[in-house]
Parts: C-alpha cells; structure tokens; sequence
C-alpha cells in the first residue's frame, strides 16, 4: 500500500486514529526519500492544523451562541443540580442511618 499511495498517505497519515504513530516508521522503512517525505509531511502538517485550529474556532463560536441562549436560564440549572445534589446526599445519609450496626461478637 505504502508503494502504491506514496504521496496520499504521507500527507493524510496524520488525520487517521491509529495510522498517526505507526505510519512513520513504516514510511521510514520505505523508498521515500528523505526530502519527499519533510515536503509531504510539512504539507500534511499544514492542512492539519488549519482544519483542526479552524474546526475549534467554529465549534468554539457555534458553542458560544448556544451557550449564550442558555445565560438566562444559568440560575434555575445550577439551582435543579444543587437540589438533585443534595437530594443525593440526604437519600445516602438516611439509608446509612437506617441500617442496623454490625457488631462482630466473639466466639469464646
């Protein structure tokens, strides 16, 4: 594969879960040439870290709005996750105390 796909592998190794550390050693072990592959792979770099820095810009703005229509609403869901939280506690604390002690009697 790596004989066939030189150069589509080289740039995009990086944007495949799995390939990202194993795919140098096997180019490394290949006929590429040194200089094709710091080309390759410097282009491959490029393309990644604008996809993935603009990706995150997206997602950060696109989160922003969302978030932003939620702002009035912060009160009442820290407020139902303050009551569900303390519900917990008081479901646990109660069970505990409900429960017989066990005592450990000695056989003589």
């Amino acid at each position: 594969m790596m004989n066939r796909f030189q150069t589509p592998l080289i740039v995009s190794f990086r944007f495949l879960y799995g390939l990202r550390t194993v795919a140098p050693f096997v180019i490394g072990m290949s006929p590429v040439s040194a200089k094709k592959f710091i080309l390759l792979n410097a282009a491959g770099a490029l393309v990644w870290a604008v996809a993935v820095g603009s990706d995150g810009y997206l997602f950060g703005h696109a989160l922003e709005i969302f978030i932003g229509k939620f702002k009035s609403y912060e009160i009442y869901i820290m407020g139902g996750v303050a009551i569900v939280g303390l519900l917990i506690w008081i479901f646990h604390f109660y069970r505990r105390r409900r429960r017989p002690a066990k005592f450990i009697s000695e056989n003589r």
